[in-house]
């Protein structure tokens, strides 16, 4: 999953506090657009035995409209064992219920400025591989309701 956001604050205990979250779009009136700072943080749940057999990097690849190719590529190499021995264990009993032994890996990117030219999707992708995972997406458009004065053709 992503999380797309204005800012993110790093908390005392190991929390993250995200501001200014969006809810499914972000709304522009006129095109291009700038924004200050735009977070994305992208949250990728891998099952314990693929992470601890992985020999290759997982690529996260962020596009935003008007662009084929990613804006960003951020690459989250394999784990070592040390890695596994550093995560934090749990003290309570497993619980059927849960989904056991996934590993959450977490990369958060800070886009300042970012330009968007045109309406689509903002889009976080996972090379895993050969496959393309899907992480999530935001909608960049016109406000409902609002007329998009591009479309009129003199």
């Amino acid at each position: 999953m992503s999380i797309f956001c204005d800012d993110v604050r790093h908390e005392v205990g190991g929390k993250s506090s995200f501001i200014g979250v969006y809810q499914g779009a972000l709304y522009a009136n006129s095109f291009p657009i700038t924004i200050a700072k735009f977070g994305i943080v992208a949250i990728f749940n891998e099952p314990k035995e693929m992470a601890k057999s992985r020999d290759f990097p997982i690529s996260i690849q962020i596009f935003i409209p008007g662009n084929d190719e990613p804006v960003v590529v951020g690459e989250l190499q394999p784990l070592t064992e040390s890695d596994f021995e550093n995560i934090t264990k749990s003290q309570l009993p497993d619980d059927p219920d849960l989904l056991p032994n996934l590993v959450t890996l977490k990369a958060e990117f800070m886009l300042s400025p970012l330009t968007i030219e045109k309406t689509g999707r903002i889009k976080v992708r996972v090379r895993y591989g050969d496959d393309i995972i899907k992480l999530g997406s935001l909608r960049v458009e016109f406000p409902p309701g609002t007329p998009n004065l591009s479309s009129i053709v003199p």
